[in-house]
């Protein structure tokens, strides 16, 4: 088992990749947007005191965090693409 230390100190990491990833969040709903839904987030989950329960909550961030990292590639993908079918 992790300690509550340990589980602490990846949540923050977690915390901090998540925000550094934010700062790219598309324009509609924007990165001010994704900070407020990640502080809220993390918030409400900050009184957890069960090691499991912690650790199904850090699984998904870690979830979130591939879902916006592919969220950016296909963003990126379709923007090359645009940029070929226009030549």
């Amino acid at each position: 088992m992790s300690s509550p230390a340990a589980l602490r100190s990846r949540a923050r990491q977690v915390y901090k990749e998540l925000l550094f990833l934010g700062r790219e969040y598309p324009s509609p709903p924007g990165p001010v947007w994704f900070h407020d839904r990640l502080r809220k987030a993390f918030r409400a989950n900050a009184d957890l005191q069960d090691a499991d329960a912690i650790k199904t909550k850090l699984n998904h961030a870690e979830f979130v965090k591939k879902e916006v990292e592919a969220m950016y590639a296909l963003r990126k993908y379709r923007r090359v693409q645009r940029a070929y079918d226009q030549l």
